[in-house]
């Protein structure tokens, strides 16, 4: 079985944009990751079954993916920007990837899912104000529990029935069964269109 974990993520304190004009938030911990996804899809298909574990955050609970902030975002316009919700976005692409990977290859024996890997004593964050401290007064994971639900989401046996489910703690949390097919082919579309205009 192959596996590919997508587990690049960042958080800023300021706005900032990556070297291909996305609002770099959102490029690193979605697009990024997509289009790396999109590149490997071939031989994860051609040499399946394969799993692609997508690791995403509690904080991704909230407002529901505003494409036209995000799209506003990436030309360089700050308005409404703030990091809670560049993150919180962030996060949530990352759950819908995961459905959407599930409900358009699972024929092709390429299972997804997504997952809450906890708050892990990692630098992440570092370079905000306050964020170190805040973090002193929860409850964190070592580096070996931190990726403990990754694993489990990777090497699983008997995992396919599950795909495209969220997980925490190595269990389910039915936190990706809210979208429908539309939503799901709404939210494809939008990461390709981007994917495409960046790669022309």
């Amino acid at each position: 079985m192959n596996i590919l974990i997508l587990n690049a993520g960042i958080t800023n304190f300021n706005y900032v944009k990556t070297i291909d004009e996305l609002e770099q938030t959102i490029g690193v911990n979605h697009i990024g990751q997509a289009y790396l996804t999109k590149l490997l899809l071939p031989n994860l298909i051609a040499n399946c079954p394969s799993r692609i574990v997508v690791v995403s955050s509690d904080l991704h609970a909230g407002p529901p993916l505003n494409y036209q902030m995000l799209d506003q975002w990436n030309s360089g316009m700050k308005n409404g920007w703030h990091i809670a919700r560049s993150y919180q976005q962030s996060k949530l692409a990352n759950v819908l990837f995961a459905r959407a990977l599930a409900s358009r290859f699972q024929s092709q024996q390429i299972t997804a899912y997504s997952l809450h890997p906890g708050v892990i004593k990692t630098n992440l964050g570092s370079g905000i104000p306050l964020l170190g401290l805040a973090k002193s007064f929860l409850k964190t994971k070592t580096m070996s529990e931190g990726v403990a639900t990754s694993i489990f989401c990777a090497i699983k046996t008997d995992l396919e029935n599950e795909t495209g489910e969220y997980f925490a703690d190595s269990t389910v949390q039915n936190d990706a069964d809210k979208w429908t097919e539309q939503d799901l082919e709404q939210f494809w579309n939008w990461t390709e269109k981007i994917i495409q205009d960046k790669v022309k």
